[in-house]
């Protein structure tokens, strides 16, 4: 990219309140450098360590999410150690008085009813609700596909302030772009 378009594009995310902004192949790795830079950012932005506490809960839900989840996967070359990449975005940012944490990946459609439904049971439910689901997931067995939404989900939306949002758009004939927006404080 050349430099004005990095600017461009440096500019659009200052003016969407973004602090923080990653897209590419993630895994455990990368979250944890991630995750380094993100908490000494948030130790030099909040007063409220509880605060700070939420939102870097909810991008490491987010990335987790990502990391298990997305349909846009790199394998390792034959022969060399099972390696694994997924790709995503994540971001932070202010929104009012608070901040939200969002990403996107993709999906494969037939994964996209499901998801649905069960984000939009999480976002009928009170925190006493949340509690109670996320302390029946625990007991429950997990699905062998692993594709229920399942505590990661619950956590992001036991710690958002203002519920989680959510939308899916269509790509191609078998995937979708899944976005996810959690806002805390």
């Amino acid at each position: 990219m050349l430099a004005e378009e990095t600017d461009g594009l440096r500019q659009q995310l200052a003016a969407d309140n973004v602090i923080f902004f990653y897209d590419g192949y993630l895994n455990e790795e990368v979250l944890t450098g991630l995750g380094n830079a993100v908490k000494a950012k948030l130790t030099m932005e909040f007063q409220d360590s509880r605060k700070a506490r939420n939102v870097f809960s909810v991008l490491v839900e987010e990335v987790q999410n990502i990391i298990r989840h997305s349909a846009a996967v790199e394998h390792g070359a034959e022969g060399v150690a099972e390696q694994e990449l997924r790709s995503g975005s994540v971001a932070i940012g202010r929104s009012g008085d608070g901040y939200f944490v969002a990403s996107g990946n993709l999906v494969r459609k037939e994964d996209v009813g499901r998801l649905r439904a069960s984000l939009e049971h999480l976002k009928t439910q009170d925190q006493d609700g949340l509690k109670q689901l996320y302390r029946q997931t625990l007991r429950d067995e997990v699905p062998m596909n692993g594709t229920s939404v399942g505590l990661g989900f619950i956590e992001i939306a036991r710690r958002s302030t203002n519920g989680i949002e959510f939308d899916f758009v269509d790509v191609d004939d078998r995937h979708a772009y899944f976005g996810l927006r959690a806002k805390v404080g």
